[in-house]
C-alpha cells in the first residue's frame, strides 16, 4: 500500500510539473509578444500584453507553489525556489522595459489623455446604461446628478494630479539631460586640451614632471567608474544565472576513513561551509553527510545550544578523530604496501595513480617523510616488475650521484613516467609481463666455503594427509634436462657429470648454452647471472663443471657425488612417503657461515610482503617455513604430515601445513614460486651463522 501511495505521489508531482512547463511556456510567449509590440511600435497593444503576462505569472505562480508544496527533499525545494526567482527576474526585466518605453511614447500626453477620457466614457456609461428604479422623482434626480458631478470633479482632481506629475518628471528629465549636455562638453572640452598638448616623442625629454593638463579629467574617471560598476554588477549577475544553471552536486558521506578525510572536507567546505549558510544549517548538514563511526562522533554536538559551538565541536572531533596526520600516513603506507602483485600495464597504471593520490596527500599535510624511508622505498620498489627494477637501480645512482638520496617523489615520477610509457595504444603491449616459476623442491646452489668444514647427510620424510591431484603442479617443461630429459638442471644430472671437461663443454657448445649458467639463448659474456667458478684460484665467469683443472680426484669426487646423489634419490622415494634431505653442517674450529639470504616473501593468495632471511640448503628437498612468519603473511594451507629423521634422532607424525609461497630475490628481482612448504612452530637457525660482508671478502667468489 504504501509503495503505491508512493507511486501515486511522484505521479502526481510530475503532472504538476508539466502543468508548471506549460505555464511557463506561455509566459514565456507573452515576454516574446510584449518584444515584438515594443519592435513594431503598438503600445496599446502592449499594455494588453502586459495585463495577459500578469495573468499568466498568476496562473504559474499557483501552479509552482501547488509543485512546490509537494516536495519533500531539500535540493529539490532549493532547485525549485531558485526556479521562481529566475521567471520572476525575467519578467521584471521584461516589464521594466515595456514600462520605459510607454512613458516614453505617453510624454506628450495624447495617450494619457485619451486613458483618461476612456475611463470616464465607461464610468459614465456604467452609470447611466441601466438608470435606477428607485428614481421617480425630480429629488432623486438631482442627488443623483449631484454624486455623478462629484465623482466628475474627484476624477479632474485625479486627472489634474497625473498630469502635474508627469510635469515634474518632464521637467526632471529636462534638466538630466541639461546636465548630461554641460558634462559633455566639458568631457569635450578636456579631450580637446589633452591633445593640443600631446608633444612629438623626439621632441620629449626623458625626464621631467608631467605636465596637469594632461592629467585624466574627473569626468572621464567618474564615467569609467560607473561602467566598471556596472560592468561588475552584470557578471555578478551572470555568475548567478550560471550557477543556479549548473547540474546539482552529490556530496559523498563520510564513513569514518581517514584516506577520504581530506575529500570529504573539501567538498564540504566548497558546498555547505559558507558564510551566507546559518551554523545550525551547517551542522545539520554536516550530520546528515556522515555515516558510521563519524556520525557517532559528532550526534551529540547537535543538542548544544550554541550552534556555532556545536559546528565548530563537530570539525574539531573529526580532524582529532579521522583526520590525524599519523593515522592518514599510516593508512596510506599499508595502502601501497599491500597493493596486489602488478601482473599487467593496468595494474601498473593503478599503482601509479595510488602512490600519487598517496604523495600528494601527505604533501598537503607536510607528512611526505613517512614514506621516504629507504626500507619503505624498497618496498615500493620490489612490487614492480624485474625490468623496472633494474632500471631503478640506474635511477637511483643517478640520484645518489648528484648528493642526495631518493625520496618518495621519485620514486612517484619514475613509475608514472614508466605506466605511462606502457600505456601507449599501440607499443604498449610489445613488453610483457613474464614471470620464473620455481618447481616445488627447487634448491638454489650454495657458494659457502667448503674449508674447515664437514657434512653429514640426514634424511626428512613428509607425508600428505590429505593431498588432492590438483596439487601436485606439473613441473615446468622448460626444466627437463637437455642431456637425460629428467625433472633437474644439468648440472645436477648424473649423466652431464660422468662425462669429461671436454665431453661436456662440447655438449654445451652444441646445444648453444651459456658455459656460465647452462641456459638457453645467449652467451657467459652477457649474463646476467653473477656466477663464477668456485674452483680455487679461479673465479673466472664460468661453470665450475666446465673447469678445465679439474683433476682425476675431483672427477672422482664428482662421480661420487653423482653416486650419492643417485642413491639419495632412490632412498628418498619409498612407496608409503616422499623423501627429504637436508644436511647438518660442523667446524673443526672457527665460524661456519652459512648461506642465508635477505628475500621478500609473499603468500599466493594474500599478496602481503615481508622482508625475511631464508637458508639455502643444498642438502634438503623440502622448504620449511616458520609460523609466525605464515601468520604474518595470513597464508592458509592445508593439513599435512611430516616425518623427520637427523642425525640426532626423529621425529614421526607431526602435523603441519602445506602451504604456497612467492619469494622475490633481492639480488637480481627473479620471482620463484614454492608449492607445498611445510610450517614448522620454530626453526632452529640463528644469524650468528650469516656472514658479514668482511667475512664474505675474505673469498673471491663470494666477493660480489
Amino acid at each position: 500500500m504504501s509503495e503505491t501511495k508512493e507511486s501515486a505521489g511522484e505521479i502526481d508531482i510530475a503532472a504538476l510539473k508539466r502543468k508548471r512547463g506549460q505555464a511557463k511556456a506561455a509566459v514565456t510567449k507573452m515576454m516574446t509578444s510584449a518584444n515584438e509590440k515594443i519592435r513594431e511600435n503598438k503600445p496599446e497593444e502592449l499594455k494588453s500584453v502586459l495585463e495577459s503576462l500578469d495573468l499568466a505569472l498568476a496562473h504559474l505562480q499557483e501552479v509552482h507553489k501547488c509543485y512546490h508544496s509537494r516536495l519533500t527533499d531539500d535540493i529539490d525545494r532549493e532547485e525549485s525556489d531558485a526556479y521562481e526567482r529566475l521567471i520572476i527576474m525575467n519578467i521584471h526585466d521584461v516589464r521594466h522595459e515595456a514600462l520605459a518605453w510607454l512613458q516614453e511614447k505617453e510624454e506628450d500626453g495624447a495617450s494619457v489623455h485619451s486613458y483618461v477620457d476612456d475611463e470616464l466614457d465607461v464610468t459614465t456609461q456604467a452609470m447611466f446604461s441601466e438608470p435606477p428604479a428607485d428614481i421617480n422623482d425630480e429629488d432623486s434626480a438631482a442627488a443623483e446628478l449631484e454624486k455623478i458631478q462629484a465623482l466628475r470633479k474627484k476624477v479632474k482632481e485625479n486627472f489634474e494630479l497625473l498630469l502635474r506629475r508627469n510635469k515634474e518628471e518632464f521637467e526632471l528629465e529636462l534638466q538630466r539631460l541639461h546636465h548630461k549636455a554641460e558634462l559633455d562638453a566639458q568631457m569635450q572640452h578636456n579631450q580637446q586640451k589633452m591633445q593640443a598638448f600631446t608633444a612629438d616623442l623626439h621632441s620629449t625629454p626623458k625626464i621631467g614632471k608631467i605636465p596637469t593638463t594632461q592629467q585624466p579629467s574627473p569626468f572621464q574617471m567618474a564615467d569609467d567608474s560607473i561602467s566598471q560598476l556596472l560592468e561588475f554588477s552584470r557578471q555578478h549577475y551572470q555568475a548567478q544565472v550560471d550557477t543556479l544553471r549548473l547540474p546539482p552536486t552529490d556530496l559523498i558521506k563520510f564513513d569514518g576513513e581517514p584516506l577520504q578525510y581530506w575529500k570529504f572536507m573539501r567538498l564540504f567546505t566548497t558546498m555547505v561551509d559558507k558564510e551566507s549558510i546559518s551554523a545550525e544549517e551547517k551542522l545539520t548538514r554536516l550530520h546528515q553527510y556522515t555515516e558510521g563511526k563519524a556520525r557517532d562522533a559528532i550526534s551529540h554536538c547537535l543538542y548544544n545550544s550554541d550552534p556555532n559551538a556545536g559546528f565548530k565541536e563537530a570539525l574539531d572531533r573529526l580532524k582529532s578523530r579521522f583526520g590525524n596526520p599519523h593515522s592518514i600516513s599510516q593508512a596510506w603506507v599499508e595502502k601501497v604496501l599491500n597493493f596486489k602483485e602488478i601482473r599487467d600495464n593496468l595494474q601498473l597504471r593503478d599503482f601509479a595513480d595510488l602512490l600519487r593520490g598517496c604523495k600528494d596527500t601527505l604533501a598537503a599535510m607536510k607528512c611526505e617523510e613517512e614514506l621516504s624511508g629507504r626500507r619503505t622505498l624498497f618496498e615500493i620498489i620490489s612490487k614492480l616488475p624485474s625490468d623496472l627494477r633494474a632500471k631503478w637501480l640506474n635511477k637511483n645512482y643517478d640520484i645518489t650521484k648528484e648528493g642526495h638520496l631518493p625520496k618518495l617523489n621519485d620514486v612517484v615520477n619514475f613509475v608514472e613516467t614508466e605506466a605511462e610509457k606502457r600505456s601507449d595504444p599501440v607499443f604498449g603491449g610489445l613488453i610483457g609481463f613474464k614471470k620464473y616459476e620455481k618447481p616445488n623442491n627447487f634448491t638454489s646452489p650454495t657458494k659457502v666455503s667448503k674449508k674447515h668444514r664437514q657434512s653429514y647427510p640426514t634424511t626428512v620424510k613428509a607425508a600428505a594427509v590429505c593431498e588432492s591431484k590438483s596439487a601436485r603442479t606439473k613441473q615446468p617443461a622448460y626444466l627437463k634436462c637437455l642431456k637425460c630429459s629428467e625433472q633437474h638442471f644439468l648440472n645436477q644430472c648424473p649423466g652431464f657429470r660422468s662425462l669429461t671437461v671436454p665431453e661436456r663443454l662440447v655438449f654445451v657448445q652444441e646445444k648453444n648454452l651459456c658455459q656460465n649458467c647452462f641456459m638457453i639463448g645467449h652467451s657467459a659474456e652477457i649474463c646476467t647471472r653473477n656466477w663464477v667458478c668456485n674452483v680455487p684460484g679461479c673465479g673466472q665467469k664460468h661453470n665450475k663443471w666446465l673447469h678445465p683443472n679439474h683433476t682425476n680426484r675431483q672427477e672422482t669426487a664428482a662421480g661420487q657425488d653423482s653416486t650419492d646423489d643417485t642413491k639419495t634419490t632412490q632412498r628418498t622415494q619409498p612407496s608409503r612417503s616422499p623423501n627429504v634431505t637436508c644436511g647438518f653442517a660442523g667446524a673443526a674450529n672457527g665460524k661456519v657461515c652459512l648461506p642465508i639470504v635477505p628475500v621478500v616473501v609473499r603468500g599466493k593468495a594474500t599478496n602481503i610482503n615481508s622482508v625475511t632471511y631464508a637458508l639455502l640448503d643444498p642438502g634438503a628437498n623440502t622448504s620449511l617455513v616458520s609460523e609466525e612468519l605464515t601468520k604474518k603473511l595470513k597464508v592458509k594451507g592445508k593439513p599435512a604430515r611430516l616425518d623427520l629423521d637427523t642425525v640426532g634422532g626423529s621425529q614421526e607424525g607431526i602435523f603441519t601445513q602445506s602451504v604456497d609461497l612467492e619469494i622475490d630475490s633481492l639480488h637480481d628481482g627473479s620471482t620463484y614460486t614454492l608449492n607445498g612448504v611445510r610450517t614448522l612452530k620454530k626453526l632452529n637457525i640463528g644469524l650468528s651463522c650469516l656472514a658479514t660482508p668482511d667475512e664474505a671478502a675474505r673469498w673471491d667468489h663470494l666477493a660480489d
